[in-house]
């Protein structure tokens, strides 16, 4: 399960997700991971902007939105674009996080200003909470149940969706770091990750379950990305992915370690899927996990 470059380098359209410009594909071996190559920090361009650093993915349909240094763009086919959003302003902070809520509604977090939300029929974009302190450090978002979850990377929060008020037993802000990535389970359990844990929290019942990446995933020195498709949680580090059942059983582990070689692998930024079931990672460059999974 290692990763290891075979010998041939191939230079493939990669156009379903990004549009039409060209990635790199670099075909790699074993229980790991195919790379797509060079990172799009800084080189990408869309309607002739660049985007800078990519910071989010959101499929919907047959259109990609990416949240990104210089702005939002909509991409459909080899079409592309740039969404406004929110009133021209000398306050602009950094786009982190994109999320849908299959209601019509992009949630946009833009960290150090605040959370808006679009209306992809009617193109109206809301400003929310504004008489709120959390929605300037929020950093990413997931809506569930009537509630926000929100991550404020030195911590994390539930909210009332329609109020904005902070709830207590939902309040985490204690011994935790870099929490950067979380992930909607099902419709009352929501999944976040700090440096040394994961949390799970159930909505429903208004507990957080806490658990340590000493017990669960000893092979990571420290966790930067989780992700769930259908049974299985992803746990991402820069040592490699866990997959593990969402019953969090240990028996179900499996591990994908990375091998670092010449390859410039950063640490994992993000695990997302296709319709057809294959799992990318975003780490520096695109890659995709090779093999059962």
């Amino acid at each position: 399960m290692d990763m290891r470059k075979r010998t041939e380098v191939f230079v493939v359209g990669f156009t379903k997700v990004f549009g039409s410009f060209l990635l790199f594909f670099l075909l790699l071996h074993s229980n790991n991971t195919f790379a797509f190559g060079a990172t799009l920090q800084g080189k990408t361009k869309f309607s002739g902007i660049p985007s800078g650093i990519i910071r989010d993915i959101e499929v919907i349909g047959d259109a990609t939105y990416i949240a990104s240094e210089n702005g939002v763009f909509r991409i459909l086919g080899s079409h592309s674009e740039l969404i406004p959003f929110g009133d021209k302003r000398a306050q602009r902070g950094t786009l982190s996080d994109l999320y849908f809520d299959n209601q019509n509604t992009l949630w946009l977090v833009e960290y150090g200003v605040g959370v808006f939300s679009k209306n992809l029929i009617t193109g109206k974009t809301t400003e929310h909470f504004t008489q709120e302190q959390w929605p300037k450090f929020a950093w990413k978002i997931v809506e569930s149940d009537n509630y926000l979850i929100v991550s404020l990377i030195k911590g994390f929060l539930v909210v009332d969706k329609y109020s904005g008020e902070v709830l207590p037993w939902g309040k985490v802000l204690d011994d935790i770091k870099n929490v950067f990535s979380i992930a909607k389970v099902s419709e009352h359990r929501v999944m976040l990750s700090s440096s040394n844990f994961v949390f799970i929290i159930n909505l429903k019942d208004k507990n957080i379950g806490k658990y340590a990446i000493s017990e669960y995933f000893p092979k990571l020195s420290s966790i930067s990305a989780v992700s769930i498709f259908k049974d299985y949680f992803f746990i991402g580090g820069a040592e490699g992915i866990y997959r593990i059942s969402t019953s969090l059983d240990t028996e179900t582990t499996t591990f994908f370690p990375i091998e670092r070689t010449g390859e410039s692998v950063h640490d994992i930024d993000d695990i997302f899927f296709t319709k057809d079931g294959r799992v990318l990672v975003a780490a520096g460059g695109l890659y995709e996990l090779n093999g059962e999974h």
